[in-house]
């Protein structure tokens, strides 16, 4: 739950052998359920551009893209 009273979904991940098989809907489901136990209104979720089965998902789900990020990763 953030500072303003929305819940951020931080990450979901789905092994590759079981995409395909709803998981990822039934999880997002289920913090739907969570934020609407605790009266919150809002979800949020951060993708990756490049993640177009993500983002298919998420439009699917009813979610929409507000903005967008730069992210930026070191790797050793």
């Amino acid at each position: 739950e953030l500072e303003d009273g929305s819940l951020e979904i931080d990450s979901i991940g789905v092994s590759q052998r079981c995409r395909g098989k709803g998981l990822a809907t039934k999880m997002i489901e289920a913090a739907e359920f969570l934020a609407a136990k605790k009266d919150i209104k809002t979800l949020s979720l951060l993708v990756a551009d490049n993640n177009r089965r993500a983002y298919h998902l998420y439009q699917t789900l009813g979610f929409q893209v507000t903005g967008h990020q730069s992210l930026w990763y070191r790797t050793s």
